[in-house]
């Protein structure tokens, strides 16, 4: 039974783990820290988190070494490929669809189709963040053509597996002249 030798064994928790204080300190700092929501960062533990993303956006300033046109050539190559991070979705969709034609196959194929659509029809307003600096963006739109077509023939390629493109003469047979064979008139007399 003595409390003291349990606690010098470590078999009975201090008292100083097991108190809980509801008193605010008087630290002023500690008083302010105290009050926060949980998941809520002190005040200079944000002060540093400031100065360290201010010292980033000075770093990415001075990637140019005396070109201005740097950082926007930078975001501009980051338009131009975002859409090639798009093509193992598109494809790992594809695999998902399977090979057989149903319902599931169409809800997959609906967005992938108009996926590149949609980049297509938007690509003026993608690169209007850097379209006034006086930057030639037309190899940086190629590049962003390339990536939203190749995407565009990755789901032209699953729809020809599955069928649903006309691409054989069987899918064009309502097209074709029909051939109507001559009728025979004959006389009303009978046979010649």
């Amino acid at each position: 039974g003595d409390p003291t030798f349990l606690r010098s064994r470590g078999a009975m928790p201090s008292t100083k783990r097991c108190c809980a204080g509801l008193a605010v300190k008087p630290d002023a700092e500690f008083a302010s820290e105290a009050l926060l929501p949980p998941g809520m960062a002190p005040q200079r533990e944000l002060a540093a988190v400031v100065s360290s993303v201010a010292k980033k956006d000075a770093t990415i300033a001075a990637v140019g070494d005396g070109d201005p046109l740097a950082n926007y050539r930078k975001v501009a190559s980051s338009i131009a490929w975002s859409p090639s991070r798009n093509l193992l979705m598109y494809m790992f969709m594809m695999w998902m669809t399977g090979s057989q034609l149903n319902v599931y196959t169409i809800f997959i194929l609906q967005p992938l189709i108009m996926g590149p659509v949609t980049a297509i029809a938007t690509m003026s307003k993608q690169f209007e963040v850097v379209s006034d600096v006086g930057l030639n963006l037309t190899p940086f739109r190629l590049t962003y053509l390339f990536f939203v077509s190749l995407g565009f023939c990755l789901v032209a390629y699953k729809m020809y597996q599955l069928g649903l493109l006309p691409v054989t003469s069987a899918d064009w047979i309502t097209l074709l002249p029909q051939h109507v064979p001559p009728q025979r008139i004959w006389p009303a007399g009978g046979f010649i």
